[in-house]
């Protein structure tokens, strides 16, 4: 049976979900899972992925943004950003999109 985080890929298309209560507080984003009763801090990075999930878009997508903005290669960024993704999509905290 495979989990849940092997749902997304790099042309896996994502958003945030509407109903999500977040605020931003200090630069940095601050969630709160109604269903689990857990609240989630991002940081700079996790953030500004955050923000460009906010119309959906592909992971290559949302990787090509990071590459442009940040100094990493882009392996790393790949490897980080799956598996920030796959941690939000564990809580409930993403939408998979199916039709863009």
């Amino acid at each position: 049976m495979s989990s849940k985080s092997e749902r997304i890929g790099l042309d896996s298309c994502v958003g945030r979900p509407k109903e999500l209560p977040t605020a931003e507080v200090g630069g940095e984003v601050v969630m709160m899972s109604l269903d689990k009763g857990k609240y989630f801090a991002l940081d700079s990075v996790g953030s500004r992925i955050w923000e460009l999930m906010e119309k959906p878009q592909t992971v290559k997508e949302i990787i090509q943004c990071l590459l442009e903005e940040y100094e990493v290669d882009e392996q790393t960024c790949r490897n980080n950003v799956l598996e920030f993704l796959n941690k939000l999509d564990e809580e409930g905290l993403m939408e998979l999109i199916e039709d863009r």
